[in-house]
């Protein structure tokens, strides 16, 4: 007995060895990457120079992720690298050594297997061109609430704690991590509650997300107007950022996550705390029901690679359940049921990963596990040995010259933003990036966000110049992307340089005179109507109201909706199509003439006859959508034209 309970011991610390050790190694950034002269390096860049610079978010900056933001894309940057890398050590830590609590006593076979796939699950939601951290981030407070609820008390002492305040921590990373964190410890806390302990894992939630929130240099008087603009970006995003996909993705998505309710559910009701309490029992299943939705909405509102999370996800957390069904002595029916359920969901995780980055099984395995291992060794011996920071700042100088050469602005004095976007250029030429709050123009997706970035543009607060072009993602109209700032723009700035398709903007000393003047009364249309559009001396602005029923608020929340589409035909004949987002729509937007680039916005400051030309000039306009959109949405829609002039040309 003594033999084999050393033997035990031994297998124990094997594995909790083993597995705080991949941790270790394939979580932090040991090899981080560069910023690069696309969309999600300007972001990326945007949250470092935030939190380089002690911006307030809420209040500065307004966005879905929050203060430590710049952890989530793992880019390199000298101001925070070392604090970067420290952070992730933490979470990779506490992740492991919680991993390893609840395999404990789990047969060496099975546990060996587990912590495979549940390494394996979250490296495919890794590639070459991108990086989704949300499966850790999302497995984090899982992992919490799994200690938390153990059958049995496990762990080193201090473990929940610490996952919990890791959890408070990710969810100032990104506002959904918040959203799931925050669910996680109410199911926790309901879960005490009805063994009639103290409901403690709430309040130590809040208060360390407040405390996390302070050391990130942000005043605690800001966190609430950054909870209120976290929902309101939050509350935009289904409606205005959805792409459709392959339904049988969706559909096999959903089958295997419904699959995996079915196990946990059928599990936790041979568990004691059921019988004791049906409520009590029902905890878990309610805290994977809350998992399940996030993830669906993460991976499926933008269903292109973002499918990859879902994937990673649930692959990963069926890894995971399997802890606790070897806890409650789960049958072996149902063993065989969750080793068969994540078996699957590991291949198709890693299928679409190998899908996506072009890459065959074999090479996704020995760039995670054999040849990409051993260079985070070396990475970890190079950080010990004061090497690894000077290799990285050569590979972030290169980066940045590169975006120079791809993104070249001229010296300019004074603060400087960069619409639609182009954070990474902005600071990548050393200019002082001083960006509206919402500062991706196709993220100002609803009234409320609007009105942040105009009163922001009225204040004496704006920057001094910037670099202006007319661009946007997904097929948009592209003048609705912060459309409904143009009038303060023009009345507010000057045009003083062009450089390829974009223009500099130049502050005015004083704002000049902006009209917009009402064109006949507002006209009421059906779908796919078409609606002549008034003629007008100057430019034609339109306000378009679309409403949702009821049903369709419920469709949007629990989903999304379908895409909305703007149809125009030009003077000259010409029929263009493109996405139309509804609440930016009702805000309103510049229609005619039609604005494609920064080039054409120059033209029209300078009052530019050629502008008005029958090639951009809209004659009609409808709105379109798919077969059955009146049961989601209005049958009538409104618009409301007004005449757009303004004093004086605007070249100084």
């Amino acid at each position: 007995m003594t033999a084999l309970a050393l033997d035990s011991k031994r297998a124990s610390a094997f594995f909790t060895a083993l597995t705080l050790a991949l941790a270790l190694l394939l979580i932090p950034p040991w090899i981080p990457g560069v910023p690069e002269a696309d969309l999600d390096s300007s972001w990326a860049v945007a949250f470092s120079y935030a939190f380089n610079h002690g911006w307030q978010f809420g209040k500065d900056i307004v966005f879905t992720y929050g203060p430590y933001g710049f952890l989530y894309g793992k880019l390199f940057d000298p101001d925070n690298y070392s604090l970067s890398l420290g952070i992730w050590l933490a979470f990779a830590a506490a992740f492991g050594l919680g991993v390893s609590a609840l395999f404990n006593g789990v047969r060496p076979a099975g546990r060996l297997l587990a912590v495979a796939a549940l390494f394996i699950a979250l490296r495919s939601s890794t590639w070459r061109v991108l990086f989704f951290s949300d499966p850790f981030f999302f497995l984090l407070p899982l992992t919490f609430v799994l200690v938390a609820l153990h059958p049995r008390r496990i762990g080193i002492y201090g473990l929940a704690p610490a996952l919990l305040a890791l959890s408070a921590l990710a969810g100032l990373i990104k506002f959904t991590y918040f959203l799931f964190g925050f669910a996680c410890v109410i199911l926790a806390d309901l879960h005490r509650l009805r063994r009639r302990a103290l409901p403690w894992y709430t309040f130590c939630y809040l208060l360390s997300i407040l405390v996390f929130f302070a050391l990130a240099g942000q005043k605690l008087a800001h966190f609430p107007a950054y909870l209120h603009a976290s929902l309101a970006v939050t509350a935009g995003y289904s409606e205005a950022m959805q792409l459709f996909g392959s339904p049988f993705e969706l559909l096999a998505f959903v089958a295997m996550s419904f699959s995996l309710l079915l196990l946990v559910q059928a599990a936790e009701r041979k568990s004691e705390d059921w019988r004791q309490d049906p409520w009590l029992g029902a905890v878990p299943i309610l805290i994977f029901l809350a998992f399940s939705f996030m993830v669906f909405k993460a991976s499926f509102v933008r269903h292109d690679v973002h499918s990859a999370i879902g994937w990673s996800s649930l692959a990963a957390a069926t890894a995971l359940y399997g802890s606790r069904l070897s806890a409650l002595g789960g049958s072996r029916v149902q063993r065989a049921a969750l080793v068969g359920l994540g078996v699957v969901a590991l291949g198709l995780a890693v299928a679409r990963h190998c899908r996506i980055d072009h890459e065959p099984i074999g090479r996704f395995l020995d760039s995670n596990f054999a040849s990409g291992l051993l260079e985070r060794v070396d990475a970890v011996g190079g950080v010990a040995l004061g090497r690894h920071r000077s290799e990285q700042m050569k590979r972030y100088e290169m980066a940045m010259a590169m975006i120079r050469a791809q993104s070249p602005m001229p010296a300019l004095s004074g603060t400087v933003d960069a619409m639609p976007w182009d954070a990474a250029g902005v600071v990548a030429n050393k200019l002082q990036y001083h960006p509206r709050p919402i500062f991706e123009s196709f993220n100002v997706y609803n009234g409320s966000l609007i009105e942040v970035n105009r009163s922001f543009l009225r204040s004496d607060n704006a920057p001094s110049s910037i670099v202006f072009d007319v661009a946007t993602i997904d097929n948009r109209f592209p003048a609705q992307d912060d459309g409904a700032l143009w009038p303060d723009l023009i009345a507010r700035y000057d045009v003083q340089q062009s450089a390829g398709s974009r223009v500099l903007l130049v502050r005015r000393a004083s704002p000049r005179t902006v009209r917009l003047t009402a064109i006949g009364p507002p006209t009421a249309a059906g779908w796919a109507t078409p609606v002549p559009v008034p003629r007008a001396s100057s430019a034609v602005w339109v306000s378009i109201d679309i409403k949702k029923t009821t049903l369709g608020r419920v469709v949007d929340f629990v989903f999304k909706l379908p895409v909305i589409e703007l149809g125009i035909a030009l003077e000259d004949r010409t029929v263009l199509q493109n996405r139309l987002v509804p609440d930016v729509a009702r805000s309103g937007f510049l229609l005619s003439p039609i604005i494609f680039s920064g080039q054409a916005f120059a033209r029209l400051l300078r009052k530019d006859p050629a502008i008005l030309g029958p090639t951009r000039r809209v004659s009609s306009v409808q709105v379109l959508g798919p077969a059955g959109v009146s049961w989601l949405y209005d049958q009538s829609v409104q618009f409301d034209f007004r005449e757009l002039s303004f004093d004086g040309p605007g070249e100084q």
